[in-house]
C-alpha cells in the first residue's frame, strides 16, 4: 500500500461535521449508541462496547490502525515441540482466554487536531472479445483489483464509487455509476458512528460484479478521562471493523442492480477467484482486549454478515496458532458467486499479511519479528545470527469452497511479497531474507530458499543463497526458481528445484541494479522490471531487462533499457504491469518526483531489436492531487488507460488518442 493510496483513503474517510457533532454530544452525555451489544444475531458487527467517557470531547481523525499492517504471528510452543495449528476449538471459553492472554495490539498515539493530523488509511471474464485480464501470479486464479473488464465494459473504482464504462473505441462512454455509500449498500452494518471507506477491491465473474468496501469504527477506548487541551485537537483512530462484499448484477451494465452483501470482520488483505468461488481474506484485530466479555462471543471472535444479519464465528471454525503474538485473526471466507452465498469460513488467531493461493490451497504468511529462542531454532535461523525475523505459515486446503486448516510451519527470514511463495508438485517453495545480528554486533543480510512438504515440514533448503544481500524479487516457473538478490549488483539466481530433496543453484548472473518484478515471457525468456543502480550506489531510474533462460545453467541478459522515471506503481504491484508476449508489448505507469506527473509507458520487445518505446502517454493528473491506480489494458485493437479519474482511449496502431472519458464528477 502506497502513501498515495493511504492519503486518498484518508480524504474519503474524514467524518463529516454532523457525525463529529453527534459524537461530541454522545460523549458529553455519556450515552451509548443503540445496539452496542452483539448477540448471536444482531444488526451490527460484534465489537466491544465503546467506553463513552464524559466529559471528554474529541474530534475524530482517520489515523487508522489498518488490519493488514498489524504484526500478527504464529509460532510454535515455547519448547518448539509442535508445528500443527489447533483448528476446531472446542468452545468459546478457549478462544476468549487466548485473546485475553495474547500480547496487546499496537496503540495509536493521540495527536493534534483533525486538520493537522490526518493520517493515511488503507485501503474472469467470460466474454470472448476480451484480450486483457488482470496480471496475476497463478494463471487459473484471478486476483482482485481496482480496475476490471469483461472485454465490453470497464469497471473502475474511484473513492466510494465505481464507474462502468463502455469500451467502444472512439465511442467509449460512461454507462453508469455505482455509489456504494447510498441505498441499501450504503447502510452501515454497525451503529450510526460507523464510517464506510472507499472501494478497496473489485472482482468480476460473468455478469456479477463484487465491490469490496471496509467499514470503520472509532476507537473510543483511547479517549482519556480528561483533556488538558482544546476539544478539537484530539485525534481518535478508526479501526477496520468489517469488510463487505457488495454484489451487483451487471448483466445490463447501464443498470447495475444491487443483490446484497456478505461481510466478515477486519480489513481486506486480498481476494482470489477460482471459477465461481471467491475467496476473501481479511485481518481482524481485537483492539479492546479488556472489553471482551465471556458471554458475548462477538467481542472476541470474528463475525460474519449477510446483509444486516450478523453471526459470530463458531468455535469449530476457529483455530489458535501456538503462542500468537497478538489478538489478531486471519479470516478466510469462500463465497459462491453463482448462488451469492457464503460456503465456508476459517479464522485463525495469528493473522496474515501475505497470501498465496494455488489450485488446491490457500497459504497464509505473517512475520514474527521477535521470535523466541525455540521458535528461531525450529525455523532454522542460522546459529550465528540473532534477532532474525521468522515467517510463520499456514496451509488451508480448498475443496469446492470447503476450507480446512491443514498444516502450519515456519521458516527463517521474511518475505518480499506473495511471489516468494509457490506450490509445485505438492510442495511449497519459499524464498526469504534473513536480517540479523552477529556476535560482534554487526548487522548482516542473508538470503535463503526453503522447500516444505504438505505438512509444512522442511524437505530441503539453501539457507545461504546469497550473503550480505536481500531478496528483491522471485518467480518460480515449474521446476526452476528465479531469485533476485541485491546489495550493489543484481545476482539473478536460477535454481533447479526439480528434485525437491536436493535444490541446487544452476547459475548466478550479476548485473548492476536489481529487478523488482519478474515475468516469464516466452521461448525461454524472462522479463525483469526494476531499478538501474550503479555499483557505486547511484540510482539512475528504472530499467527493463530481458533474460535468456533457455539454458538455466547459463542465464544471460539479452538486452536492457534505462527508463527516465523516478518511480512506478509496477515496482510494488504486479497488477499494474501489462504483459502481452503475443503482441510483444509491455506497459506500466511511471511518475516523476519533481513535478508529480504521471505517464503510461509502452514498450515493444523484439528478439533482434530489443526494447523500443512505442508510447509515452500522459495521464492527466498530478500525484499531489491523489492518484492510486493506473491500469493499461488492450481490448481488440484498442488500448485503454484507466485511472481513478479518467479512461483514455488509444488505437494500438500508432497509439493515437481517440477518446477521453472523465470519471470524476
Amino acid at each position: 500500500m502506497t502513501n498515495k493510496i493511504f492519503q486518498e483513503m484518508s480524504e474519503q474517510m474524514r467524518p463529516d461535521a454532523a457525525l463529529r457533532q453527534d459524537l461530541f454530544a454522545r460523549i458529553d452525555a455519556g450515552d451509548e449508541p443503540a445496539g452496542a451489544r452483539a448477540p448471536e444475531q444482531t444488526s451490527r458487527p460484534g465489537r466491544p462496547k465503546p467506553r463513552w467517557l464524559a466529559p471528554a470531547v474529541a474530534a475524530v481523525t482517520v489515523a487508522a490502525l489498518i488490519g493488514v499492517g498489524v504484526n500478527g504471528g504464529w509460532s510454535v510452543n515455547s519448547d518448539g515441540s509442535t508445528n500443527t495449528a489447533e483448528h476446531g476449538v472446542a468452545d468459546y471459553a478457549t478462544l476468549y482466554a487466548a485473546v485475553r492472554n495474547a500480547p496487546p495490539p499496537p496503540q495509536t498515539e493521540m495527536g493534534a487536531g483533525l486538520e493537522d493530523t490526518r493520517a493515511p488509511m488503507p485501503q474472469t471474464a467470460d466474454v470472448e472479445s476480451s484480450t486483457w485480464t488482470t496480471n496475476v501470479q497463478v494463471r487459473s486464479i484471478d486476483e482482485g483489483d481496482l480496475v476490471k473488464s469483461d472485454g465490453r465494459s470497464i469497471f473502475v473504482a474511484s473513492g466510494k464509487q465505481v464507474s462502468i464504462v463502455r469500451a467502444a473505441g472512439d465511442g467509449t462512454r460512461v454507462l453508469a455509476r455505482i455509489d456504494t455509500a447510498t441505498g441499501e449498500a450504503g447502510k452501515p452494518t454497525g451503529d450510526d458512528l460507523t464510517l464506510q471507506g472507499p472501494v478497496v477491491d473489485l472482482m468480476l465473474h460473468g455478469t456479477t460484479l463484487v465491490v469490496l468496501v471496509t467499514e470503520y469504527q472509532p476507537r473510543t477506548t483511547d479517549l482519556p478521562a480528561s483533556l488538558p487541551m482544546p476539544a478539537d485537537s484530539v485525534s481518535l483512530p478508526f479501526d477496520p471493523s468489517l469488510t463487505k462484499a457488495l454484489i451487483y448484477d451487471v448483466s445490463d451494465p447501464a443498470v447495475p442492480r444491487y443483490q446484497g452483501s456478505l461481510g466478515q470482520s477486519g480489513g481486506l488483505v486480498t481476494t482470489r477467484l477460482a471459477g465461481n468461488l471467491l475467496y476473501v481474506v481479511t485481518q481482524y484485530t481485537v483492539v479492546d482486549q479488556q472489553g471482551t466479555k465471556k458471554d458475548d462471543p462477538a467481542t472476541f471472535v470474528p463475525v460474519f454478515t449477510q446483509d444486516h444479519l450478523v453471526k459470530p464465528a463458531r468455535p469449530d471454525d476457529c483455530g489458535i496458532m501456538p503462542a500468537p503474538s497478538g489478538p489478531t485473526y486471519a479470516v478466510v471466507s469462500s463465497l459462491d458467486l453463482d448462488k451469492r452465498t457464503r460456503i465456508d469460513s476459517a479464522s485463525l488467531l495469528g493473522g496474515a499479511s501475505t497470501v498465496y493461493m494455488s489450485d488446491t490451497n490457500v497459504y497464509l504468511a505473517t512475520t514474527d519479528y521477535s521470535p523466541s529462542g525455540p521458535v528461531a531454532e525450529k525455523a532454522r535461523v542460522p546459529k550465528d545470527l540473532s534477532r532474525v525475523p521468522v515467517t510463520n505459515l499456514a496451509r488451508i486446503s480448498v475443496n469446492a469452497g470447503q476450507l480446512a486448516v491443514a498444516a502450519q510451519g515456519s521458516v527463517a527470514g521474511r518475505l518480499v511479497d506473495q511471489f516468494a511463495l509457490d506450490e509445485w508438485d505438492g510442495r511449497l517453495r519459499v524464498a526469504t531474507t534473513m536480517e540479523g545480528q552477529r556476535s560482534h554486533r554487526a548487522w548482516t543480510l542473508q538470503s535463503g530458499l526453503w522447500v516444505l512438504d504438505s505438512d509444512l515440514s522442511l524437505v530441503s533448503s539453501i539457507p545461504s543463497l546469497a550473503k550480505n544481500e536481500g531478496v528483491r524479487s522471485v518467480r518460480f516457473d515449474g521446476g526452476i526458481g528465479y531469485v533476485v538478490t541485491f546489495r550493489s549488483v543484481d545476482p539473478l539466481f536460477a535454481i533447479d528445484l526439480s528434485d525437491a530433496t536436493s535444490p541446487r543453484v544452476l547459475s548466478a548472473l550479476k548485473i548492476p541494479g536489481f529487478s523488482s518484478y519478474l515475468h516469464p515471457w516466452a521461448d525461454g525468456r524472462l522479463l525483469g522490471l526494476g531499478r538501474d543502480i550503479t555499483e557505486s550506489g547511484n540510482d539512475r531510474g528504472l530499467k527493463l531487462s530481458m533474460f535468456d533462460t533457455s539454458n538455466p545453467a547459463a542465464v544471460t541478459e539479452l538486452t536492457t533499457l534505462r527508463i527516465k522515471a523516478d518511480n512506478s506503481e509496477a515496482l510494488y504491484d504486479h497488477r499494474a504491469v501489462l504483459v502481452d508476449p503475443a503482441a510483444g508489448l509491455v506497459g506500466f505507469p511511471v511518475s516523476s518526483w519533481d513535478d508529480g506527473t504521471v505517464s503510461y509507458e509502452l514498450y515493444r520487445y523484439e528478439p533482434t531489436a530489443g526494447f523500443t518505446q512505442v508510447g509515452h502517454l500522459k495521464v492527466p493528473v498530478n500525484l499531489r492531487q491523489g492518484l492510486s491506480t493506473v491500469r493499461g489494458m488492450t481490448i481488440d485493437d484498442t488500448l485503454y488507460v484507466a485511472s481513478s479519474r479518467s479512461v483514455i482511449v488509444y488505437r494500438l496502431a500508432g497509439f493515437v488518442q481517440v477518446a477521453k472519458v472523465a470519471l470524476d464528477k
